[in-house]
């Protein structure tokens, strides 16, 4: 869209259903998409067309993606398992479990190193170099809708069902507090 007229500037098409998820690479080139067909696509942002496709969540929906701060690699969540890839390749490089449900949000850590993943009432830290799970954060009493990483990778912000927002230490695991939502007319 361009931010000044509001004008559409392209349409990017192939994917056989709903998009759920789209992050924007570094770079501002690329762009990654999730779909409920099963699959990411990696676009040009410049000439609109697909680069690669990526297949490998054969049974679930993709919910979420992000890409890391140096534009190699994606990472998509769908039910229960998130996949790191290669962008250039279409690699599957690593395949991370541990949720019970489908995962709803993910980020990527500023230095590349760990993502957080959001799916049933908690939090995930992964290292993405060796696939493990560092650390799951719990508090929120129903689905984790969505997570950020702070600029500086200390903190982990997420948003719940339960109208709470909740601050993380990514290190230790401790919640600083968390804000009630209201709804203002």
């Amino acid at each position: 869209m361009d931010m000044a007229t509001g004008r559409c500037l392209r349409t990017f098409e192939g994917h056989a259903g709903e998009v759920r998820s789209v992050v924007i690479s570094p770079d501002g080139r690329y762009g990654l998409s999730g779909s409920a067909d099963k699959t990411l696509r990696l676009w040009d942002l410049a000439t609109g067309r697909c680069l690669r496709t990526f297949e490998g969540h054969a049974r679930c929906f993709i919910n979420a993606v992000a890409v890391s701060p140096d534009g190699r690699h994606g990472l998509s969540g769908g039910e229960q398992t998130l996949q790191l890839w290669d962008l250039a390749t279409g690699q599957c490089l690593l395949t991370f479990d541990g949720h019970t449900s489908s995962i709803t949000s993910l980020a990527i850590s500023p230095d590349g190193r760990h993502g957080l993943s959001a799916g049933d009432e908690v939090l995930r830290l992964w290292d993405l170099v060796t696939g493990l799970c560092l650390r799951t954060f719990e508090g929120h009493s129903s689905l984790v809708l969505s997570v950020a990483i702070s600029p500086d990778g200390r903190y982990g912000l997420s948003g719940s069902y339960d109208k709470t927002l909740r601050l993380w230490d990514l290190a230790t695991g401790s919640a600083y507090e968390h804000c009630v939502a209201t709804r203002t007319m």
